[in-house]
């Protein structure tokens, strides 16, 4: 294998890396640290605005067309 940045099973190869990636994994590495990491759920009755729609739709369908 002449890629240096591919090694037989289970070698260790170090590959020195660009000024470019090496700013990029600094500032993806800042960016994990410093983000806020939140996950946000909001739960919905949607029961009676679907009654509406039940009960408009033939007569939204006439006047729309579809």
């Amino acid at each position: 294998m002449n890629n240096p940045e591919v090694s037989e099973q289970g070698e260790n190869v170090e590959v020195r890396l660009s000024r470019l990636r090496r700013r990029i994994a600094q500032n993806v590495s800042e960016s994990r640290r410093t983000a806020a990491h939140v996950w946000t759920s909001v739960e919905v009755d949607y029961e009676a605005l679907e009654q509406v729609r039940r009960r408009h739709r033939s007569e939204f369908r006439e006047q729309e067309g579809y």
